[in-house]
């Protein structure tokens, strides 16, 4: 008695092919002998076939070749077939188990995938179980709804492809920021949960290592991630163009990767997909020890807890630990993949290779490989340690990540150079340590916008400082770093500076943290950087940040639960609004405390070049000389003065020049005598000369605007 296969799976791309492979009469489990299943234009993503009688109880999976030659196999527990007693259709969807049994004379399509589609992973609730999110993962655009296309342009040329759609470059059409956006198929997604884990462990990761998520889109077919662009390629492409790489290379390389999976471990994330694919890197045209890695994909991580066993067998067979085959697995399957990628890297080929990934696993399973030969030979006692260490059989003595980080091979490499602090750090993160909430949110908001050569300097301090690789900074070394490469000695009050830091409150500091308190105030005042965070704000793209909107970032109502005596969302709101029209725009005067300047502009200041200009005047205020509460009123008085200057847009520079030399002598600034000695010897003519330079860069400058 024949039974027909309707299985749906769209998680193919061209080239690919679905099987099914079981027991007894499906192949034994080999994938050489499964059934080949068919599809075509009209009929994907379903995939048709037809079997002879197979006996009830047949155990049997779904799996996808791909066209590289690898094996794909569905995840969870295995289907069985039930009893047949008469032609009948066999209804599967990969991914989802069981099966649906349907007479021939009454056949009614399966609830697979492309039904499941029409369900918005938006209005799904996301989980609760991190409660205390960060400010910056509150940035993170999650609203679903809007339509991408009127935030993005797309290019149609493709970055990449996966299982379940493609990554194409985009640009952000208000702020000019570049990005990747990755489009998922959702017919292509057999369980949604899946899907939206994914989203949720992206959005918890903070680490130079680890590709960072910026927005979530969704429309009828698609959902689009909005991440970091990386435009160096894969890592497995440099392997293949290259062989193999030089130790100190695979050194430096290998520390980043420990690096990320230890942070991943100490988030209760294990990855459970390392492969070369699977880290890009982030320039083009760079070499691989001189440029970040990236650790992308997380679409078959799972949250998994100390103590805590996995069972589903996911992964790639030349990758896979052999715990995964015994469905009983943690964390420890990571530090295996990061051993197979080591010695990769080394040699240029994988540890356990076969024919087909049955003669993979096989060998897997007796950890049968080599160290020997002569491609090895250079390779140091100390790096086929390590790599002997992350591919114990043991999961209980394998190595972790963070201590494979520990390791003498680490050790044994070029000294690195000592940690490079600007002079000014303290005092940023002094300053931010006692900021306001809102003043937190858009420093961090700042932070977590800037491009990678922005951020690189402090991106490799942070590094530097991590000195046990976990991703995080202590107390303690954030206190070395300073105490050896800043100033001599104790710094006081170090710890409550500290703690004002720690947005999250976690005890520990992350690293748009560290880059939000530790930036200088170049970046602060970049209008392009000020622009891409204030857009962070801005939820709904209309050009002002409302109340709401604010709230959403400060997280108000449950801060207000636990800490009520904290600063409301609304008074901070009624403060910056100084117009009150209920909304802040970008060109409102936004202040925090007396003679703490936010930023500054005027919505009559529409040419460019006069903004850059103040925002570069801006910046040689000599801010540290002028904390005095006395005099506090003539500085703001003084900005006011100012930005009214250049609210009326004069006919040309020459003008600017006359007024502001006039409007910035001594006399002007207030009575203290002190306070104008120290204005007119350090910066009296800051003003008169950035006109002169602003008249030989651009004379046509806006019209001027009539006054009544």
């Amino acid at each position: 008695m024949s039974v027909n296969l309707d299985v749906e799976c769209g998680h193919t791309r061209e080239g690919d092919q679905v099987y099914l492979v079981g027991s007894g009469p499906l192949g034994g489990w080999d994938p050489s002998k499964a059934l080949s299943l068919e599809t075509g234009p009209q009929l994907f993503p379903r995939w048709k076939g037809q079997l002879d009688t197979t006996p009830e109880g047949t155990e049997c999976k779904l799996i996808i070749r791909r066209k590289e030659g690898h094996i794909d196999w569905e995840p969870g527990a295995n289907r069985s077939f039930p009893s047949l007693s008469s032609p009948s259709k066999l209804c599967m969807a990969f991914g989802k188990p069981g099966m649906d049994l349907v007479p021939m004379g009454g056949y009614e399509a399966a609830p697979g995938p492309a039904m499941e589609s029409t369900l918005s992973i938006g209005e799904m609730e996301m989980s609760r179980a991190n409660t205390r999110k960060d400010f910056r993962q509150r940035l993170i655009d999650m609203e679903f709804s809007t339509n991408i296309e009127e935030r993005y342009e797309i290019d149609k040329v493709k970055l990449g492809e996966g299982g379940f759609g493609t990554v194409r470059r985009a640009r952000d059409k208000e702020t000019g920021a570049r990005r990747a956006v990755k489009f998922i198929v959702k017919s292509g997604v057999a369980n949604v949960d899946h899907l939206r884990r994914e989203i949720q462990i992206t959005q918890k990761m903070d680490h130079p290592n680890i590709v960072r998520l910026f927005a979530v889109y969704e429309d009828r077919c698609n959902l689009y991630l909005v991440m970091e662009l990386c435009e160096g390629g894969e890592l497995f492409d440099r392997l293949v163009e290259e062989k193999y790489l030089t130790e100190p290379i695979v050194r430096k390389v290998m520390k980043q990767v420990f690096s990320s999976i230890s942070y991943c471990h100490g988030k209760d994330v294990v990855h459970r997909d390392l492969k070369p694919e699977n880290y890009i890197l982030l320039d083009r045209g760079k070499g691989v020890d001189a440029t970040p890695l990236k650790l992308i994909d997380f679409g078959l991580a799972q949250r998994c807890r100390d103590g805590q066993q996995l069972k589903s067998a996911v992964g790639t067979a030349f990758y896979v630990a052999p715990e995964v085959m015994a469905g009983k697995y943690a964390k420890e399957v990571d530090v295996w993949g990061c051993g197979v990628l080591m010695y990769c890297l080394h040699c240029g080929s994988p540890p356990f290779y076969g024919r087909t990934d049955v003669d993979v696993l096989r060998k897997v399973k007796k950890g049968q490989y080599s160290l020997d030969g002569p491609i090895w030979e250079p390779v140091s006692k100390a790096a086929k340690d390590l790599i002997s260490r992350c591919l114990e059989m043991d999961p209980s003595k394998r190595i972790s990540a963070l201590d494979a980080l520990k390791h003498r091979w680490f050790a044994a490499g070029k000294p690195e150079s000592l940690v490079k602090l600007q002079a000014d750090v303290l005092s940023n993160l002094r300053g931010f340590s006692v900021a306001n909430r809102f003043k937190k949110a858009a420093l961090t908001a700042v932070a977590y916008q800037l491009t990678a050569e922005e951020q690189r300097e402090l991106r490799e301090a942070f590094m530097k400082l991590d000195a046990n690789g976990d991703g995080y900074l202590s107390f303690q070394e954030i206190k070395t770093g300073l105490e050896q490469h800043i100033l001599d000695g104790r710094i006081p009050n170090l710890a409550q500076i500290l703690e004002g830091i720690d947005t999250d409150n976690d005890g520990k500091i992350e690293y748009t943290e560290f880059i939000a308190a530790a930036m200088d105030q170049r970046l602060q005042m970049n209008e392009a950087v000020c622009w891409r965070a204030f857009k962070s704000f801005d939820k709904d793209g209309d050009g002002t940040i409302t109340l709401e909107e604010l709230r959403k970032v400060l997280h108000d109502d449950e801060l207000q639960s636990q800490v009520p005596a904290t600063r409301s969302a609304s008074s901070i709101f009624m403060e910056m609004d100084s117009n009150k029209d209920g909304s802040i725009s970008f060109e409102d005067k936004l202040h925090e405390a007396p003679g703490d300047l936010v930023h500054i502009s005027n919505s009559k200041m529409k040419c460019s070049c006069i903004r850059k200009w103040y925002c570069r005047w801006a910046m040689l205020l000599p801010c540290e000389k002028w904390e005095a509460n006395q005099h506090h009123a003539q500085r703001s008085s003084w900005i006011c003065c100012t930005a009214k200057l250049c609210h009326r847009g004069a006919v040309n520079p020459r003008s600017w020049k006359q007024q502001s030399t006039k409007l910035m002598s001594p006399s002007k600034i207030g009575p203290s005598r002190q306070c104008s000695e120290q204005f007119s010897g350090g910066h009296a003519a800051v003003l008169p000369a950035l006109c002169d330079e602003l008249a030989r860069s651009d004379d046509k400058l806006i019209p001027p605007v009539q006054h009544g």
